[in-house]
């Protein structure tokens, strides 16, 4: 309501509506036993509360902006993360964040920047490759609220510790893009070579009326 949005964030002091989106946390739950442990495998009481979970907690990131990240299974049962994180200095510029278990610790790398928390990413791994698909882009938030202007992939063959980009997609100028995704097959692999993401027509986001958008594909090298 009026009254919420009177209280600024107290690190951008501005209002920012996802404001209550900030720690990661990390639990393992087992199916058939039902238990509920930490990486390390040290049993949780149930229900989680705020003060058990602290013991799950993977990124304090105190007033800075997150938002749920896109997590994925390494082979060996170990979470493999992206997060998207705001920076210091602004809401609208920040970083999608590669996250491992060291055996450890946790560790986080930068990967790439990013206009907005909301700039969904994916994770894949083939081999021992893996690949991010970030959404990024050059406008603050006055102008790019839900997304970014371009589609990035970026590679990473030494498990995560630095990254390289390989690809930067653009499939119609002018349109503001996320969510990219691979294309599963029907029988859950992925299908070599082919994503899609969605992209609307700016400078408003999805909930404007008159809103345009369409899905694209690529595949083969293009896009359609």
């Amino acid at each position: 309501g009026d009254g919420v949005r009177k209280n600024p964030n107290p690190l951008y002091r501005v209002y920012v509506s996802h404001s209550d989106r900030r720690n990661l946390y990390y639990a393992h739950l087992d199916i058939e036993s039902g238990r509920v442990t930490t990486i390390e495998g040290v049993d949780l009481k149930v229900p989680v509360t705020r003060l058990i979970a602290e013991d799950c907690k993977v990124w304090d990131s105190g007033q800075r902006m997150t938002n749920p990240p896109a997590v994925m299974d390494d082979g060996a049962g170990r979470p493999l993360m992206l997060l998207p994180v705001a920076g210091q200095e602004s809401p609208w510029k920040g970083e999608h964040v590669f996250i491992r278990w060291n055996g450890d610790d946790w560790t986080q790398v930068p990967v790439a920047s990013l206009n907005s928390t909301w700039s969904g990413g994916w994770l894949t791994q083939e081999d021992d490759v893996l690949t991010a698909l970030i959404t990024t882009g050059d406008a603050d938030g006055s102008l790019l609220s839900y997304g970014g202007g371009r589609i990035e992939k970026w590679m990473s063959s030494d498990r995560g510790d630095s990254w390289q980009k390989e690809s930067e997609w653009v499939p119609e100028e002018g349109m503001i893009y996320n969510n990219p995704r691979p294309v599963p097959t029907s029988r859950g692999d992925i299908l070599d070579g082919a994503y899609t993401m969605f992209g609307w027509e700016g400078p408003d986001g999805l909930t404007k009326e008159k809103c345009c958008g369409r899905a694209f594909l690529y595949f083969r090298g293009e896009w359609v």
